[in-house]
């Protein structure tokens, strides 16, 4: 999934992780914040920035939250991911910008656990 607004995502029967990709440029002062998820559904696996050109100084990238479904007998298989794109170091400005990133897992299969 790589988004840059709200977006919804399907975690195929059988994958337990997957991963957001957003766009992100740190050299402008700004990164993406993990602002919430549910943390009894989830692990936060990692967190990762990828400059997309490294021979130019300043080039956009991506951002990578690695997740990984916690295994779970009963209870929602679902749930949300809020992001904000922001200066750490400032309040909340009219610049940055918040996602919600909403995630299903498919049990389609009676054999999908």
């Amino acid at each position: 999934l790589t988004t840059n607004t709200d977006k919804s995502i399907v975690i195929p029967c059988g994958q337990k992780q997957f991963t957001v990709a957003l766009s992100s440029n740190p050299t402008t002062g700004f990164t993406w914040v993990l602002k919430s998820y549910d943390h009894t559904l989830l692990y936060l696996v990692n967190h990762q920035y990828q400059r997309l050109n490294a021979s130019r100084i300043g080039a956009p990238g991506v951002e990578f939250f690695h997740f990984q479904l916690k295994t779970q007998a009963n209870g929602p298989q679902e749930g949300t991911i809020r992001l904000r794109y922001a200066r750490v170091w400032e309040k909340p400005a009219a610049d940055s910008h918040d996602t919600v990133v909403t995630w299903r897992y498919a049990k389609h299969a009676s054999n999908c656990r």
